[in-house]
């Protein structure tokens, strides 16, 4: 436990320092996406969307189990399907996180942890036989290879620290990093204890029968059946907390990634009651309803594949943090983690992910059965232009009949498909980097239509002469792709670029730019998403 704190450390200056360049929401996804390409971006959204559905379907679980310790009579399986169904009727009810009910909540809970914590090394004190027989029991390895795997399990127990990137632009100035720090510090100094004292009240046999509700278990023989009950409900304040994150945490997830076209555009259908993005909720109610009810109430695969799907995540964090020095060097970052920091980072990671793997090999195939589920909607939304290609040729060989029927339909699906004007902002005119920005656009979007954008202070400026005359030699290198130059007598701040949104009919997420130099101080959460492409 200590030593993966150590390791939790080392990620609190790399998501620190991830954040503070790239402070966008979607964490690992926006991250990649302004340092690397889009599918890879997208490989990141693919686990933070099942680590979500695993989320939410184990904390409902989890929660009726503890719940079953207040009302004994609580059906566990149905309870649980009722509970996924009433939180997504909050979240389609605009119902959101409350911060003074999370503050309340989270002072409840750790005060319970602390008294906990005494209460059961009371109870250690008074009946250290149990702990002497739990450490006289054999170990399954040798010592090194048990510590090994012992931190591997270990580092299971921070999941959800990378959660709080996913909403860094809701968070004002300067708290992401306080929440990271004390994030880490309760984790540091609480986990072992709690660990320890588990040892000193259960003997292992009893902790492997009650791994679902195991601090209930200790508060009922340390301190007694109303303790026991005042944990069981604080764990499932908690574990409730947990699924409403998972709802709402998925619902911005989802609606980026449908805004930049990686899920169906017909997510982003709102309501006109309470305007709320009403169909992913939904969609996600379905989907882990329809797991829960497959896996028959058993979620302990779902588990491990959240926990695989939580350590790839946060390799990728180490990896596009690296990325991140390497391209995009010249952006200013509050926080900066070491290259040795990184390359550790990474290791304890790869170390954490095969050592889970080898514990229980056959999680890696529950992870590559519900991970190959994600990545081929995800897939088909990328290749969609392509598939539709396939069928144009598919249908050029068949009967002239069946040609007239569909030939007409599939080409406006792909036209309307790549109608998405895309818009790059040129500060030169280097065609190598416009080069490199059309070639980028080409590969990871969806589009035939390019504009140009160009902020000049003088029409006499000898680079719009240069810049038209480059681009067309652009546009003889791409001959099915429309190029517009754009040309804006304003200075570059997020005012302008929204006004030019607006004129020009592009999402801000849709606008490109290239990495800034480091003496040009640029926010990018300020100017509403504009995606860093080239270097």
């Amino acid at each position: 436990m200590l030593l993966a704190g150590c390791v939790l450390y080392l990620f609190k200056a790399i998501i620190g320092e991830a954040g503070s360049a790239i402070p966008l929401n979607g964490g690992a996804y926006s991250l990649l996406l302004n340092t690397t390409t889009k599918p890879m971006a997208a490989l990141a959204a693919c686990l933070t969307l099942l680590s979500y559905v695993a989320t939410a379907v184990v904390s409902a679980t989890e929660c009726m189990t503890y719940a079953s310790n207040l009302v004994p009579e609580l059906d566990v399986y149905w309870g649980t399907i009722i509970l996924l169904a009433l939180v997504c009727i909050l979240c389609i009810l605009g119902i959101t996180e409350c911060a003074f009910l999370a503050v309340g909540v989270f002072i409840v809970h750790i005060a319970s942890m602390c008294f906990l914590i005494a209460v059961a090394a009371t109870f250690m004190v008074q009946n250290p036989e149990i702990m002497a027989a739990n450490l006289r029991e054999p170990l399954k390895y040798d010592w090194p290879l048990s510590l090994i795997f012992g931190f591997c399990v270990a580092l299971l127990g921070v999941t959800g620290y990378e959660t709080s990137v996913n909403y860094i632009e809701e968070q004002q100035k300067g708290v992401f990093f306080k929440t990271l720090f004390n994030t880490w510090l309760i984790v540091f100094l609480m986990n072992p204890a709690l660990s320890i004292v588990c040892m000193g009240v259960l003997d292992l046999n009893t902790i492997e029968s009650h791994h679902r509700d195991v601090l209930a278990k200790v508060a009922y023989d340390a301190g007694g059946k109303y303790f026991g009950l005042w944990i069981a409900a604080d764990a499932c304040t908690v574990l409730l907390g947990s699924l409403i994150t998972a709802f709402v945490g998925m619902t911005g997830v989802a609606r980026r990634l449908a805004l930049d076209r990686c899920l169906p555009q017909f997510l982003l259908a709102e309501n006109r009651w309470r305007r709320t993005n009403h169909l992913i909720p939904f969609t996600f109610f379905v989907v882990c309803t329809l797991l829960f009810v497959l896996l028959n109430g058993s979620v302990r695969s779902l588990a491990n594949v959240y926990s695989l799907a939580f350590l790839c995540v946060m390799s990728l964090y180490a990896i596009g943090t690296m990325i991140l020095k390497y391209k995009r060097g010249s952006i200013r970052r509050a926080v900066k983690a070491s290259w040795p920091t990184c390359f550790a980072a990474l290791a304890f990671s790869a170390i954490a992910i095969l050592g889970n793997v080898l514990l229980a090999p056959n999680h890696l195939i529950w992870f590559i059965i519900y991970f190959g589920i994600v990545s081929v909607v995800m897939l088909g939304m990328f290749e969609r232009v392509r598939v539709l290609k396939w069928f144009l040729y598919a249908l050029s060989q068949s009967p002239q009949s069946w040609q007239d029927r569909f030939a007409g339909v599939t080409q406006m699906a792909m036209d309307k498909i790549r109608s998405q004007k895309v818009a790059f902002f040129a500060t030169s005119e280097n065609l190598e980097i416009l080069s490199k920005a059309v070639a980028y656009i080409q590969s990871n979007e969806l589009t035939k239509w390019i504009k140009i954008v160009y902020l000049y202070e003088d029409l006499n400026d000898p680079v719009i002469k240069r810049l038209a005359e480059n681009l067309r030699v652009i546009d003889r290198c791409y001959p099915k792709m429309v190029f517009d130059l754009v040309l804006v007598n304003q200075d570059m701040s997020p005012e302008v670029v929204a006004q030019i949104s607006l004129r020009l009919g592009i999402p801000r997420n849709f606008m490109f730019i290239s990495c800034p130099p480091e003496n040009v101080v640029l926010d990018i959460a300020e100017y509403g998403g504009l995606r860093i492409i080239t270097h």
